[in-house]
């Protein structure tokens, strides 16, 4: 079996990763020195869900295991700041992101100095960061770091970092683009209904509310076509190999659970 050290990127089933995971995870338990995985793949292409389900598995298998998951999207700025710099149509870019808060988070990880770490917190639900809430994340013996920006080059004016260059290993999630357009397109359009229902919908959809039914399919797929395909395109797909793993085979085809 592949070493989670590999620096040449290998074809993988779900099967194969999870034994792989468990095992160098139960070698860095018993070293004490917790496995960093990163879950990187396009918009809606299951990362959450693959992160949840590897989680879920490993403490199935081994009890013993504290396996936790960090998202990415939780150092995105809040929506507020995003439009106040013009960078909607960037949201999931480097831009996008509130680097110095990142850096000095996993700066923080690395040192491991603390039981509980804590961090802004991204809310589907809302698109944005929660104005009161955060997340936190326990010190765990296997971390999933989950999101797009996983291989990309975040900067401060002290600073930069490379997330992969200080992971143990990185899977990329290989999923065909006519699925991912789907499931992004559907997801926007649950998260509308939901809005639309609400007693106080987000500010996100207020502004969409009077939307007709093909308004609104219309608004989903234009956002898909402006802003995740380009973000898939020149930021995502170059970098893919740069991955130790390209999972293919998992538990889930087209369909995910909310």
């Amino acid at each position: 079996m592949d070493s989670l050290n590999s620096k040449i990127m290998t074809v993988i089933n779900y099967d194969s990763l999870l034994s792989t995971l468990l095992a160098d995870g139960q070698s860095a338990k018993q070293n004490n020195q917790p496995l960093m995985i990163g879950i990187t793949g396009a918009p809606a292409s299951g990362k959450s869900t693959l992160a949840r389900l590897i989680k879920e598995n490993l403490s199935q298998r081994d009890e013993s295991l504290i396996v936790n998951i960090l998202g990415l999207d939780n150092f995105i700025y809040p929506n507020q700041l995003l439009e106040e710099n013009a960078l909607m149509d960037k949201k999931g870019f480097p831009e996008s992101f509130d680097t110095q808060t990142l850096v000095a988070f996993f700066e923080e990880l690395r040192s491991e100095t603390k039981s509980i770490y804590c961090t802004p917190l991204y809310c589907q639900t809302i698109k944005d960061i929660h104005p009161k809430n955060k997340f936190e994340l326990s010190k765990s013996d296997i971390y999933l770091i989950e999101g797009v920006g996983l291989f990309y080059n975040f900067s401060t004016a002290e600073k930069s970092i490379q997330l992969d260059h200080h992971l143990n290993a990185s899977i990329y999630l290989d999923t065909p683009n006519d699925v991912i357009k789907t499931r992004a397109v559907g997801r926007f359009l649950s998260m509308f209904a939901v809005a639309k229902k609400a007693i106080k919908p987000t500010e996100y959809f207020k502004p969409l509310l009077n939307y007709t039914t093909e308004e609104i399919e219309q608004y989903a797929l234009n956002l898909w076509n402006a802003v995740d395909r380009p973000l898939i395109d020149s930021l995502l797909t170059p970098e893919r190999h740069r991955a130790t793993y390209n999972l293919v085979d998992v538990p889930y085809q087209t369909e995910l659970p909310s």
